[in-house]
């Protein structure tokens, strides 16, 4: 089995994982780094957290000022990293492409086209990015032709800390 076919192993297996264990959602508008680290303590209390996922991360308010917004990132990075340890548990952070990434037709997004990317793949010790577009030949990073159908989405791996970098096919859904 090579690295690729693990890893979509083990996508498929945490997905289902998902659906089978207790899922908590707070959809608490503007709320701070602080707060979350607060809220998952006293969950942590109550019951095992075995996964995290924050939507998304320039939403995340903080409480000290910051000059600029890529500074702000950082302090809330480096904030997730420690809390990921103290919880025992991966936090997933979702963010947005900049828009340099819709300039670069046909080709899969690279970490530079993440926000604030630096801060971000500093931190992180694995980052991946969703590809969906209307057109369904591409180029991905080794320049080899690659197709989609309209009900299919790339997950690349912009960055893996423990291993090599990856992209895998997964079913996407129109109507929703």
């Amino acid at each position: 089995m090579t690295f690729g076919e693990h890893l979509e192993d083990n996508v498929f297996d945490g997905i289902k994982k998902l659906y089978q264990n207790n899922l908590i959602v707070d959809d608490e508008r503007g709320q701070t780094i602080q707060k979350i680290r607060s809220k998952l303590r006293i969950l942590k209390r109550k019951q095992k957290l075995d996964f995290v996922c924050i939507d998304y991360l320039t939403l995340i308010k903080t409480v000290e000022r910051y000059r600029d917004l890529r500074l702000q990132i950082g302090g809330i990075m480096k904030t997730l990293k420690e809390m990921a340890g103290e919880f025992e548990c991966p936090i997933m952070v979702l963010c947005q492409l900049s828009r340099k990434a819709d300039e670069n037709v046909n080709q899969l997004p690279k970490r530079s086209h993440l926000k604030e990317s630096g801060n971000i793949e500093e931190d992180s010790d694995y980052v991946f990015a969703i590809y969906r577009q209307s057109t369904s030949e591409f180029k991905n990073d080794k320049n080899k032709k690659r197709t989609l159908r309209d009900d299919q989405a790339m997950i690349t791996t912009l960055k893996n800390r423990h291993g090599p970098e990856y992209d895998f096919t997964v079913g996407f859904q129109l109507d929703t």
